[in-house]
């Protein structure tokens, strides 16, 4: 198996072992040429990714794979690799930052850590269950690696899938702390 999409199916487990996707929500690629980059099928799950699951499309968006339809998010995720220096972008819906958020658009954090590890995050609103208004999420992302969708989820990128990754569940454990 190619390791990077191994390192994608792991990532993706990982998020459902922490809560920060359920069913079939959420979404992961990673960059893996100038103009190609691995992301997560249509309709998958997270928790459960097989191989033919993870395919590659070009920055267009067009599949490079035979039948392999990907992911809604893909402008979203095309954009990001178009517009920043991200080689990994994890898009999740965790339950508490969703909560959170659909009430409040500001976090105030409780540890010296996550102050530090996230900084002053942007909570961009989110009217439709994919990302169409792809600017100011993609303004948000050049002032932090991670951004809340009010009423949608959670994007982080980095130079690594584990980079992205652990800044999600850094969040999501700071609003559980938050909301204790």
């Amino acid at each position: 198996m190619n390791p990077m999409k191994k390192e994608i199916i792991d990532i993706g487990r990982w998020i459902w072992e922490k809560d920060l996707s359920g069913g079939m929500s959420g979404n992961i690629s990673a960059r893996v040429g100038a103009n190609e980059i691995l992301i997560t099928g249509h309709g998958t799950c997270l928790g459960d990714l097989k191989e033919a699951e993870v395919g590659r499309i070009d920055l267009d968006g067009k599949s490079l794979d035979r039948d392999f339809i990907p992911s809604s998010e893909k402008p979203f995720h095309t954009s990001v690799y178009k517009a920043l220096e991200a080689k990994a972008v994890v898009h999740v819906h965790p339950t508490f930052s969703n909560g959170y958020f659909a009430a409040r658009s500001k976090i105030e954090f409780d540890t010296f850590e996550t102050r530090l590890t996230l900084g002053d995050i942007p909570v961009i609103d989110q009217a439709t269950p994919t990302i169409t208004d792809i600017t100011p999420v993609i303004e948000a992302l050049r002032r932090s690696n991670i951004v809340v969708l009010k009423h949608h989820g959670v994007v982080a990128i980095g130079e690594t899938l584990r980079d992205a990754f652990f800044l999600a569940q850094t969040l999501e454990e700071a609003v559980k702390i938050a909301c204790i």
